[in-house]
């Protein structure tokens, strides 16, 4: 639009809109989601110790007293064989994506409703200025028919007809001022403000008027809508949960290795061997009334309903 004022506001609303803000923290725990799940795909290592010191061993009482300390860390680490940590990954980095394009369509629908707010207060400014001008042209016509009619030049009915003209001129007045006031109290929500005096003071709209859209554009421009494309990637990461869920239906392979130090008497404690242990689990469902079957239908349900969510973006991006 070339309009300075318009572009000022705009700038402070994509930097103080709180909508704005919270898409773009969304970003932000998007992102810190995504690291969360790829963890997952590496070792965990954990510190474990304990100390005792007793004549107690179970439930009975032995007559020497023993002691006991250990010290050690562990690390365990799930294999992704079946790929359901990869898979959540690919998830995790859709939705990262598909929040980003958000932010975008936030910024595009912000910019458009302030233009719109903006366009629409210079209106409203505008017929405040006429119908205070019309009220000074009622009030300067009713004062020379007043003195025509008390000349006895016109009858009383023209007397009333613009006594009305100046009442429903003046009626007008506080109307336009509601207006007004609301118009810039919803900009300065947008801008991320407390209700207040914002915006021009004129009512004449000096911007230049944007080019008509051009006839046969290609279709493909429909690709950068951030709409379609948040969609899109939405998909992705509902697509990528049906892989999760199909591996949950089968073992996982989990390894643990210990490596530290372990002693019957604490002076000894730092000068004994070490202590090691590694081991290998497996543990996977084995019936649970369909359950796990029906956890892969969910999200293939899940993934059809956010495939017809991306076509109809595009119809209405057609449209």
């Amino acid at each position: 639009f070339e309009d300075e004022t318009l572009e000022a506001l705009i700038d402070s609303s994509l930097t103080s809109n709180r909508s704005v803000l919270i898409a773009a923290s969304r970003i932000e725990e998007a992102r810190a989601a995504l690291g969360f799940t790829k963890a997952d795909l590496y070792p965990g290592i954990s510190i474990q110790g304990s100390a005792s010191r007793g004549n107690l061993a179970g439930t009975s009482q032995n007559e020497e007293i023993f002691e006991n300390y250990f010290l050690a860390p562990v690390l365990s680490w799930e294999l992704d064989f079946w790929g359901k940590y990869r898979r959540a990954g690919e998830a995790a980095a859709s939705e990262m994506m598909a929040t980003e394009y958000s932010l975008r369509s936030v910024q595009i629908s912000l910019v458009a409703e302030v233009a719109r707010t903006y366009i629409l207060l210079l209106d409203y400014i505008s017929r405040l200025e006429i119908s205070k001008q019309t009220v000074e042209s009622r009030m300067y016509s009713l004062d020379i028919i007043q003195q025509r009619f008390d000349r006895g030049i016109i009858p009383e009915l023209d007397l009333n007809q613009a006594q009305i003209q100046l009442e429903i001129a003046a009626g007008a007045v506080p109307v336009h001022e509601r207006l007004v006031a609301q118009t810039k109290n919803a900009l300065s929500v947008l801008l991320g403000r407390a209700p207040t005096d914002i915006g021009p003071q004129g009512g004449i709209y000096s911007g230049t008027i944007p080019p008509d859209i051009p006839p046969g554009l290609p279709a493909g421009l429909l690709e950068r809508r951030p709409d379609i494309m948040q969609a899109k990637y939405l998909a992705r990461a509902q697509n990528a949960r049906i892989g999760v869920a199909q591996a949950m239906r089968l073992p996982a392979i989990s390894l643990t290795g210990i490596l530290g130090l372990a002693s019957d008497d604490l002076s000894e404690f730092t000068t004994g061997d070490a202590a090691w242990s590694v081991s290998g689990g497996l543990i996977g469902p084995l019936f649970e009334f369909g359950k796990n079957s029906r956890r892969v239908d969910i999200e293939r349900e899940r993934a059809f309903q956010a495939l017809l969510r991306y076509e109809e973006t595009v119809l209405e991006a057609f449209r």
